[in-house]
């Protein structure tokens, strides 16, 4: 809410719309980019879901966006955010639905999720003009919020890993060259072609940067959250 409604405003409409534009371009690459590779690489049906959604969405939010802010500052970190918006509500949608059985979007179950309705509501703050005070008492409860993103994550991560086993975790060949594969094949491809295609600047950064980004905990939290823990 805070960066949004600071960075989105009308008078960068033009350069909004052109990362808009972009991040929108990227979405539909990465979604069939990740539905081909996760197909080709699943064994099973919930390995092809679990494959499709780690080919697609990296850690953009709780890793990406408190690392770009400190490396970028806030202006830097409002043009990311807005890149990002196509694939925050593919994300919320898209990528949840992969773990559903019924496979239905529920657009208003959508709307209410706190990333979304909190992206639209600092978007509509900053096309408006209204620019909440640094001493006001929402906005330092706002920026604390934000600054408390990493640390919380990483402990989050923490519970999740600590369910398995250390030697599960590491043994296999398979996790290395499927993290190989998400970390360092793909970012290199959507980066050779987006140069080959002319792109420069930060219409070339910001995509590359999103790429490079590592899978986050959302996958595991929407197959727990649809009876999928056991598997």
């Amino acid at each position: 809410i805070l960066n949004l409604s600071k960075n989105v405003r009308i008078d960068k409409m033009a350069e909004n719309l052109q990362l808009l534009g972009y991040g929108l371009g990227f979405a539909v690459v990465a979604v069939v980019t990740g539905l081909i590779l996760g197909k080709a690489m699943g064994k099973s049906p919930m390995d092809k879901r679990s494959l499709i959604y780690a080919f697609t969405f990296p850690n953009y939010g709780y890793f990406g966006y408190p690392v770009i802010e400190g490396v970028f500052g806030k202006e830097g970190l409002g043009d990311f955010m807005v890149f990002a918006i196509p694939m925050s509500i593919l994300c919320c949608s898209y990528g949840y639905v992969l773990f559903q059985k019924d496979k239905k979007i529920n657009l208003l179950r959508l709307l209410k999720t706190p990333v979304i309705a909190a992206m639209f509501i600092g978007v509509a703050l900053g096309l408006s003009g209204i620019a909440l005070p640094e001493n006001n008492i929402l906005y330092k409860t706002l920026d604390g919020a934000g600054k408390c993103m990493s640390p919380c994550s990483m402990l989050l991560a923490g519970f999740m890993l600590g369910k398995f086993p250390l030697k599960k975790l590491f043994s296999g060949i398979r996790p290395y060259y499927l993290t190989a594969i998400r970390m360092l094949g793909i970012p290199v491809a959507f980066g050779a072609v987006m140069y080959l295609c002319g792109l420069r600047g930060n219409l070339l950064f910001w995509p590359l940067v999103f790429a490079c980004l590592p899978l986050g905990l959302n996958l595991v939290v929407y197959a727990e959250s649809n009876g999928f823990e056991k598997e």
